[in-house]
Parts: C-alpha cells; structure tokens; sequence
C-alpha cells in the first residue's frame, strides 16, 4: 500500500530530463518528490512557490535545480487506494535555464 497522500506523474520532458541528471542530483530530485507526495498540501512544502504568469504551475527548489509542478485536487481512487488528487511533474531543468522557457 503507498505511503504517500497524492497519486502522481511525470511529463515525458520531465522523465527526460530526470534520466539525464546525475546520480546524486537524481536521488536528492527523488527525495524532494518523496516529501511532497507525503504532504497534506504539497504547495505548502518549504520552498514552493507559485510561477508568475503561469496558470496553476508551482516550482520546488531542489539544489541548482527547479521541478515544476502542477496540482489538481480531486479525490483519486486506484488499486483500492484513495488519494487527494494528482500531483504533476510538468519540468526539471538548472535554475539558469527553467525561467527562460515560455510562460515561465
């Protein structure tokens, strides 16, 4: 049965971009995922913060690197467990690089 509270994905960018991060980057990306899917509200885990100009897009600091999440709160049920809704992993890139994508 999962521990965490959010049922959650990557965008295939993401996936990307993940698999080509270091090991050590990976696992510390991996820690920061485990905390916010543990979290009553993900939006509130320290270092999360709204992207301005974006539409329901947040950011999570993890080192020199940013995650981009969105959040949709409905109430999910799968293989019989209950989840408060779906927590995105829309981008990961270096910080230098996040902002300069459009819209971010």
């Amino acid at each position: 049965m999962p521990t965490h509270q959010w049922l959650f994905e990557f965008s295939d960018e993401a996936r990307d971009k993940l698999k080509k991060l270091s090991s050590t980057d990976r696992r510390a990306m991996f820690t920061t995922i485990a905390v916010l899917l543990s979290s009553s509200n993900p939006l509130a885990a320290p270092g999360t913060k709204k992207l301005v100009g974006s539409d329901g897009q947040w950011r999570i600091r993890q080192g020199d690197y940013r995650l981009v999440i969105s959040l949709e709160t409905q109430v999910i049920v799968k293989d019989k467990h209950t989840y408060k809704g779906l927590l995105r992993i829309e981008d990961i890139d270096h910080r230098s690089k996040i902002y300069k994508k459009g819209g971010n």
